[in-house]
């Protein structure tokens, strides 16, 4: 990272990584021209300067890891809450398509049900022109009225006549009965068949609904779990780093300099709802994810 950094007093932007090492390079070959020179106060001064750069420089390594570290959790945040508003969109998107075929299967079905019940009464309209089948003693009992009369035995022939159409009275309302019977028959067996019909539909959509909903579970855990994985991973390639840079300024200089804790919350992994992907990293990351 090249970007100056405001890490100096005032407004006075800080010197870069390359600046440092440059300023390094030339404190040295001062302190070594003026020590064979015999200037040993200007090379004293030269050599506090220069532990005082190297301290500098080691700081500002420092800060220059943890600024984009920091940009590789931010980025890995950024990532996931990427993917987690893409899964609730598709997701959503899957679950109002969902809802909008059951609702069609459902009108469909009542559609047909309606259908069903028209046909059946109109099944009855047509049993209301039907007449009985009278029996065998209604028929005893014309023959009988048609034989008298024709005797002129109009007082038994009347009788006959009276006790013929009481009886076809009674065989026709025990006929309109008997129908009135079957045809609610009819009608309930219809609308039990009917409402088993839609019972399991519904059982069907209900199941189908739940196991959309396990389906989303599993994925969702799925993608947590590859984001746990891939931070584990960055937070673990993070502290490597910051102690391979412990090293290398513990060996860059006479004496170690102490860079001081890490006050960084990396160790702490962050809420779900804010883990992101790295800027440095992003290729592997998203991979990986």
């Amino acid at each position: 990272m090249t970007t100056r950094q405001k890490t100096v007093q005032g407004d006075t932007p800080a010197l870069t990584v390359e600046e440092l090492n440059e300023k390094i390079l030339s404190l040295n070959d001062k302190i070594d021209l003026c020590a064979r020179e015999g200037r040993y106060i200007e090379a004293d001064a030269a050599d506090k300067e220069l532990a005082a750069t190297k301290k500098l420089l080691a700081e500002t390594q420092k800060q220059n890891l943890l600024n984009q570290q920091k940009q590789d959790i931010d980025d890995l945040e950024a990532a996931r809450d990427f993917l987690k508003a893409q899964f609730n969109s598709e997701w959503d998107s899957e679950f109002r398509q969902f809802e909008a075929d059951s609702e069609k299967q459902k009108l469909a079905m009542e559609k047909r049900h309606m259908k069903e019940e028209n046909e059946l009464l109109k099944e009855f309209e047509k049993d209301a022109e039907l007449k009985p089948k009278f029996s065998a003693e209604i028929d005893t009992l014309r023959k009988s009225e048609r034989s008298l009369a024709m005797q002129k035995k109009f007082q038994e022939a009347n009788k006959a006549k009276l006790a013929a159409e009481a009886l076809e009275q009674k065989e026709l309302k025990q006929f309109k009965a008997d129908e009135d019977a079957r045809h609610e028959h009819l009608k309930e067996q219809l609308k039990q068949q009917q409402s088993n019909e839609m019972s399991g539909l519904l059982k069907r959509l209900s199941r189908e609904k739940f196991e959309l909903n396990q389906q989303r579970s599993a994925d969702y855990k799925r993608i947590e779990q590859r984001h746990t994985n891939v931070y584990q991973t960055l937070t673990l390639l993070h502290k490597q780093q910051l102690n391979a840079l412990k090293r290398s300024v513990a060996t860059a200089q006479d004496k170690k300099i102490v860079l001081g804790d890490d006050h960084r919350s990396s160790e702490k992994e962050p809420k779900l709802e804010n883990t992101q992907r790295s800027v440095r990293t992003r290729t592997t990351v998203g991979k990986r994810l």
